[in-house]
């Protein structure tokens, strides 16, 4: 995994388990992690993401959220070793939970 992409991550509009995250690839364009937590989520947002990748194959298909982790910052691990991390805007109660993302790419 030595690839990045700056970006956000935020709850969908009146969701407090869907999401989206967006990251600009170098050369491709845009993709967007869009997916559903296991459990509720207090109102968040990440402005300043960081995607981290080997290779921009593993950005494409579904794939489980075997990690999900956030309290004063977000950490998303997927099934093929795809992390999003960063600071949150603002401070949320602690929470571990799991999921499910889909990749989308514009561009």
């Amino acid at each position: 995994m030595s690839n990045t992409a700056s970006g956000w991550f935020k709850l969908a509009r009146n969701s407090n388990t869907k999401f989206v995250a967006c990251f600009t690839i170098p050369n491709k364009g845009a993709v967007t992690l869009s997916g559903k937590l296991n459990e509720h989520l207090e109102r968040c947002e990440c402005a300043q993401a960081t995607l981290i990748y080997g290779d921009v194959s593993q950005l494409s298909g579904s794939h489980d959220i075997g990690q999900a982790d956030f309290g004063t910052s977000i950490s998303l691990v997927l099934d093929n070793s795809v992390r999003i991390s960063g600071q949150l805007d603002s401070q949320v109660s602690a929470l571990q939970t799991s999921g499910k993302g889909t990749w989308v790419t514009a561009g």
